[in-house]
């Protein structure tokens, strides 16, 4: 599946414990790179929201920014636990009925006992609400990311028919080549007729054919426009192996170009330079 690292989405929410809105935009980048900006009393939901994001995307830049425009303040405030505060002290009584000795242990300490003070529940409320708005502003970052990666897709498909026939037309046209120019080369070398032997002739020619055949490189680009379609089916990130397999094809194209002696040829292997390099412009978007 082919899904673009290019990607926008902006949520507005609003509830009776706070109001503001998700944004989330990225970039092409070589690695995935989160960078999230949150207001500092909600600081410590920072880290689940990485994940989250990070639980979406593969690769890209990502900035995500929190927004609050009106926090009821009235849930900042602290709850006991009174339930455990009793036990404590129930656990305190029964070890000092048991020892000689009488355990003393002031209000600070029992304070500073895991778990005695907790925030309000509205608190924690509201930190699920965020989480469950980002969850909301990620799918639509994700519908848009896969939305844009299918034009990328279409585009590169586009490019890659192109290429299909301009191998078609190269393989229609590369005989008539081989066989003309070798006519040209035979018409030249029989003015040294009396100079070279039958036999050094036929060794210059077949050496010439050989130089002119092209047919490994065409195959050979075949199978990696054929690798190229392939991939786009994965559903697994794509964007390193199709920069790797445009690697490979402009490899051959230029292969293709440097045996080129006709002007028809040479042509044919500058156009399928140019329809890779703009696949891969496209394919940097590519996650």
């Amino acid at each position: 599946m082919t899904v673009s690292m290019t990607s926008f989405a902006r949520i507005d929410f609003e509830n009776q414990l706070v109001s503001g809105s998700w944004e989330i935009k990225s970039v092409n980048h070589r690695f995935i790179e989160i960078s999230v900006k949150v207001p500092d009393e909600f600081r410590s939901i920072e880290l689940a929201v990485k994940k989250s994001i990070a639980s979406y995307a593969n690769r890209g830049k990502i900035d995500c920014y929190l927004r609050i425009n009106n926090h009821n303040d009235a849930i900042n405030g602290v709850a006991l636990d009174n339930k455990l505060v009793t036990d404590l002290l129930e656990s305190i009584g029964d070890i000092s009925s048991r020892t000689s000795s009488k355990i003393s242990l002031n209000a600070i300490d029992l304070l500073k006992w895991p778990g005695v003070i907790r925030r309000q529940s509205s608190e924690e409320d509201l930190e699920k609400y965020l989480m469950q708005q980002l969850k909301l502003a990620l799918k639509d970052f994700t519908r848009v990311r896969k939305k844009e990666g299918k034009e990328l897709q279409n585009a590169i498909n586009t490019r890659l028919l192109l290429m299909d026939e301009l191998l078609t037309q190269i393989k229609v046209t590369v005989p008539s080549i081989i066989k003309a120019t070798t006519e040209k080369y035979k018409l030249r070398m029989n003015q040294f007729i009396n100079d070279m032997e039958p036999a050094r002739l036929e060794q210059e020619c077949a050496l010439l054919i050989s130089k002119l055949d092209v047919s490994e490189e065409i195959d050979r680009i075949a199978i990696h426009i054929q690798e190229t379609r392939s991939a786009l089916k994965l559903k697994e990130p794509i964007g390193r192996r199709l920069d790797f397999l445009m690697q490979e094809l402009l490899r051959e194209a230029n292969t293709l170009g440097s045996k080129s002696a006709h002007v028809d040829s040479t042509r044919y292997a500058i156009e399928l330079k140019v329809l890779i390099e703009q696949i891969k412009e496209q394919i940097q978007n590519v996650e």
